[in-house]
């Protein structure tokens, strides 16, 4: 017997003739959100990668352990930096891919719950928020323990940010639940808001169409949605978590 089989039946006598196969790398596998763990409806927005400025939203519906489309798809403008990952969603990115921080212009990827609907004129949904002058104002400030709130402009004192209802773009929207951390400079004030043009990027928020935006804030007030915000790559690898897409 030569040294390649003599090694062979060694293997067979330690292991009795089991397969023994190596472990997959952690880094093989997804890591499924937990955002979407109790999420019955899911608004998706994948662009073509980190640099897509443009991106196509999807609309989908949990029936029971699956998923399914609703709608049709829409099309939606993301940051004029493009994307970048949200300190909170690092786990579902390759190493390496740039991270969100404040004042980048980026929209942070990763999965949020969506918040209440509001814009200028009241409709008749589910908790929506009429946006009123110096009463809806969103701290931006670093160094504000207010940062990433949405506060009366009078209890921000001197920290930056924006009142709401002064900028056109908010005439409709909707809150992101988007996770605070100015230890990170992790980014804040992310919507969902109407849209400039169909060309133009935002400032780090998801922008559509008013008719759009209005459809969408109906939709997601029926049940609990999360935003998913995504380059193609990175829905390619997650795209197992989602049993029926």
């Amino acid at each position: 017997m030569n040294r390649r089989g003599k090694a062979a039946a060694l293997l067979l006598a330690v292991f009795g003739g089991m397969v023994v196969t190596a472990p997959v790398a952690a880094q093989d596998q997804p890591v499924c959100p937990a955002e979407v763990a109790g999420a019955e409806r899911l608004v998706l927005v994948v662009g073509s990668g980190l640099d897509a400025r443009a991106a196509t939203v999807r609309f989908m519906e949990r029936r029971g352990e699956r998923w399914h489309a609703s709608g049709e798809p829409k099309a939606a403008a993301l940051g004029v930096g493009g994307m970048a990952w949200s300190w909170a969603a690092k786990a579902y990115a390759p190493s390496g891919e740039r991270v969100k921080i404040e004042g980048d212009k980026r929209t942070p990827a990763g999965f949020f719950r969506l918040g209440k609907p509001f814009g200028f004129s009241a409709r008749n949904v589910s908790a929506y928020v009429g946006l009123r002058p110096g009463q809806h104002y969103c701290v931006d400030d670093l160094h504000s323990p207010l940062y990433n709130t949405v506060v009366a402009k009078a209890s921000a004192g001197e920290a930056s940010g924006e009142d709401m209802a002064a900028i056109a773009l908010y005439r409709q929207g909707l809150f992101v639940d988007y996770p605070t951390n100015r230890e990170a400079k992790g980014g804040s004030c992310i919507f969902v808001h109407v849209r400039r043009s169909a060309k133009a990027g935002t400032v780090g928020c998801v922008a559509l169409a008013e008719r759009d935006v209005t459809a969408m804030q109906d939709w997601a007030r029926e049940r609990p949605t999360v935003i998913g915000i995504l380059p193609s790559a990175a829905w390619d690898r997650l795209r197992g978590c989602f049993p029926g897409l």
